[in-house]
């Protein structure tokens, strides 16, 4: 009888512990599902966390239960390019300029229009062809200079990615069918080889008004260099003497002859307190 009592007592106390370890095991699995959700590839991280981060937005947990509003540095934020597209006649953008402030101060710094149409928009440059067709074209990369200018350098096709024709040999209209999104496709690849330059700069956000687009940025400042007088000391630890040496031994052979001097009941020892009868 007081074996069946015991072991129904053991079953009884071993029951809430495995539903205790499945109730875990099913917040373990939600919140790797939530996790999952919110960082799956680069898309997900970047509209979750870094877009928002960078732009001083709010940021929740994994869960959604709480948010915060992240601090990453001090910024300023302005207009860091507003670019104008006009179509012409042949369906090609005839007038491409960008206007462009290098240093996020509020001032334009550089104004840039394209000397050649464009006939076909692509993530990282742009195409230019005879107006109109599809022929004698040539691709340009967005490329910065050395001295900060954006600029447009002359690759091969394959250099560039994501292109599409935007002139009459495609379709009619094409452009200003679809401004809004040429406006962002410019912007885009131009932005792309801004930040590759100067990875501090950080889009905040874009507005489409008719035929520009402004793209405001956060420009992270260099940290501070640390003032002097709180910079860690790189002078050499002084070497001691050799007559600090020789007391330094001196005194540690004393202690330890001190040490033995004493009479065994007086010594520490390891396996508790001595017994007084030892004495």
């Amino acid at each position: 009888m007081r074996a069946r009592a015991l072991a129904f007592l053991a079953t009884a106390m071993a029951m809430p512990i495995s539903a205790h370890a499945q109730t875990v095991e099913e917040r373990a699995r939600a919140a790797a599902e939530a996790a999952r959700e919110k960082s799956a590839d680069s898309e997900a991280i970047q509209q979750n966390y870094l877009t928002p981060g960078l732009a001083g937005q709010s940021i929740s947990t994994v869960d959604g239960s709480q948010s915060f509003t992240p601090s990453l540095a001090c910024q300023t934020t302005s207009t860091l390019l507003e670019i104008l597209a006009q179509p012409g006649s042949t369906g090609d953008i005839g007038t491409l300029r960008i206007s462009r402030d290098k240093d996020i101060d509020g001032t334009v710094d550089q104004t840039m229009t394209l000397p050649m149409p464009v006939s076909g928009i692509c993530a990282n440059g742009v195409i230019s062809c005879q107006p109109g067709t599809w022929n004698a074209c040539r691709s340009y990369k967005w490329d910065i200079a050395s001295a900060g200018d954006l600029k447009l350098t002359e690759v091969d096709l394959t250099a560039l990615a994501g292109c599409y024709c935007v002139n009459n040999s495609c379709g009619s209209n094409l452009v200003l069918g679809n401004m809004a999104g040429a406006l962002k496709d410019i912007g885009g690849g131009v932005v792309g080889a801004l930040t590759s330059a100067d990875p501090r700069i950080g889009v905040a956000q874009a507005a489409i008004d008719g035929p520009v687009i402004a793209i405001s940025a956060r420009n992270r400042p260099p940290a501070r260099p640390i003032p002097r007088s709180r910079r860690p000391s790189t002078a050499p630890i002084p070497r001691r003497s050799r007559a600090m040496r020789r007391r330094s031994r001196r005194a540690t052979a004393y202690s330890r002859r001190s040490r033995a001097r004493r009479p065994a009941w007086a010594r520490l020892s390891k396996s508790g307190p001595v017994p007084s009868g030892a004495r």
